[in-house]
């Protein structure tokens, strides 16, 4: 696998404005994984298991959304005063 550019690595630790088409697939996403944790947290008894399914879906859930900011958000400069 080739090295990926320094100043790609760098892309994913800047802010990501989205337009509002983005923001509305991100919310879709969040209600899809905010219904599967509501069926997680009634269906599965209280235990270390049911902790960690929803730890790693909430997990999921970020880098799903962090998916959608990354590739399609425009990058805002560190240090940029966003308006």
């Amino acid at each position: 696998m080739a090295e990926m550019p320094v100043e790609q690595r760098l892309r994913d630790f800047q802010y990501h404005q989205v337009d509002a088409k983005t923001a509305a697939k991100m919310a879709a996403i969040r209600e899809a994984y905010y219904r599967l944790a509501t069926l997680l947290c009634l269906e599965l008894p209280d235990s270390l298991e049911r902790s960690l399914a929803l730890t790693h879906l909430e997990e999921s859930s970020m880098r799903a959304i962090q998916c959608l900011a990354v590739s399609e958000g425009k990058a805002i400069p560190i240090g940029e005063v966003m308006t």
